[in-house]
């Protein structure tokens, strides 16, 4: 037997959606993908309904016919700078003639941190429980069954704006599926392409996508803070459309063909004479290297942003893994030597994994964020506890296989 599940990820240049059949044996199988331009979206949040409703319509089509299926619902990415995370936490008096930790303990301590004031535009995406303490004993990780008569738990929550949470709602729903769920877009990303080893070890999952650059840091095998700032690839397709007076779609082409994200690494430095430039005026040939300088310069710019906000975080010694670098901007020759320079830390390219079928040009780091929310939907139909049997986990997930792991980093880490 197996689940229908669909990731769509709506992007600020690109919309990707992702069919996947899932089966009882927990093998993730792609059956359909379809992935149009992005219309009427920036930053990650819709600006025109009527051209982001029928982009999403676009791309639904293209998957559901390769997959031979008809898309009712889909679990749904959402980013965008109106994202942010705030830490929070509560304590409770365990008062049983025994003392022993419950389940109904635990969900009582984490209803009990989320119950903060909240302005009335922001709405909670994600909780992620932290930790717990009992009877001042710290960093436990699960406290059922623990004998203790005080349990205090740090949360970290996701919350977005409402308004802007609705109108991706809403073109979802008008392209004729329904929401079976809003998935923050950098955890989507993390589950696609981040190994448990280097969430335990901690890492900083950096997706650089079209309109923003997605974060996501993992220590001790739990996600403790999330960001998205308003810088992305099309940052870099824009300055050299500028530099070089050339249309903007000419001068993504050349950054997909020729481009470095450094320029020492420039080895043929060969001559490009680009197409048409503005108003058709013809454009002088240049060289690669002044390509790969303009580039540089931009995902330079993109990467010391990203590392502000981890230093600002307080996190920048915590990343023995150092960086996955994943999405679009990825993909550039030399991306990840950049980032080594930038960051100071060891940088990999991440590929989604866990997955087979129609894969061919699916593993790739532009999808990152769909295959993950396929994952993340497949764990729902799988592996996700009862509402009332959270948050009670086990931290055993040998023999699971990669669902079973990521069900069982579900149940230990998130909630809400």
């Amino acid at each position: 037997m197996a689940h229908v599940v669909t990731g769509l990820d709506v992007g600020t240049t690109k919309i990707t959606t992702i069919i996947a059949s899932v089966r009882d044996d927990e093998q993730v199988d792609i059956i359909g993908a379809g992935q149009v331009i992005s219309r009427g979206l920036e930053h990650g949040m819709v600006v025109n309904l009527e051209e982001t409703v029928n982009s999403i319509a676009e791309s639904v089509h293209r998957a559901e016919t390769i997959a031979g299926v008809e898309v009712d619902r889909a679990y749904v990415s959402i980013a965008g700078e109106h994202v942010q995370g705030i830490n929070s936490n509560a304590a409770i008096p365990v008062g049983r003639e025994r003392n022993e930790i419950t389940p109904e303990d635990v969900q009582r301590v984490l209803q009990n941190a989320q119950a903060i004031n909240m302005p009335s535009d922001l709405r909670i995406i994600h909780v992620f429980p932290q930790g717990y303490t009992v009877n001042g004993m710290e960093h436990v990780r699960n406290p059922v069954g623990l004998a203790g008569s005080r349990l205090e738990g740090e949360v970290y929550i996701v919350r977005g704006s409402s308004t802007a949470m609705q109108n991706i709602e809403r073109a979802v729903e008008r392209a004729g599926v329904e929401v079976a769920e809003l998935v923050l877009q950098p955890l989507a990303s993390s589950m696609a392409v981040l190994e448990q080893d280097q969430m335990d070890m901690g890492v900083a999952m950096i997706d650089v996508g079209g309109g923003t650059t997605d974060i996501a840091v993992f220590v001790g095998g739990s996600i403790i803070h999330t960001a998205v700032v308003g810088v992305g690839g099309q940052n870099v397709t824009s300055d050299i459309a500028i530099k070089l007076s050339v249309p903007m779609l000419e001068a993504k082409r050349l950054k997909e063909t020729y481009a470095y994200a450094m320029a020492n690494l420039v080895d043929d430095d060969e001559e490009i004479t680009p197409g048409a430039g503005l108003g058709g005026r013809k454009v002088r040939p240049f060289k690669t290297s002044f390509l790969a300088e303009i580039v540089e310069s931009q995902m330079e710019e993109i990467f010391s942003v990203v590392w502000r906000e981890i230093e600002r975080a307080k996190l920048d010694k915590m990343l023995a893994s150092g960086v996955v670098l994943t999405g679009g901007g990825a993909m550039l020759r030399g991306a990840t030597e950049l980032a080594r320079s930038v960051f100071g830390l060891e940088a990999e390219l991440g590929e989604p994994m866990g997955v087979v079928g129609l894969t061919q040009d699916v593993l790739t780091p532009v999808n990152a964020t769909g295959v993950g929310l396929v994952l993340y939907g497949a764990t729902q139909e799988l592996h996700a506890p009862r509402e009332e049997d959270q948050p009670e986990a086990d931290d055993s997930s040998g023999g699971k296989g990669m669902l079973g792991t990521i069900g069982e980093w579900l149940k230990d880490f998130f909630t809400g």
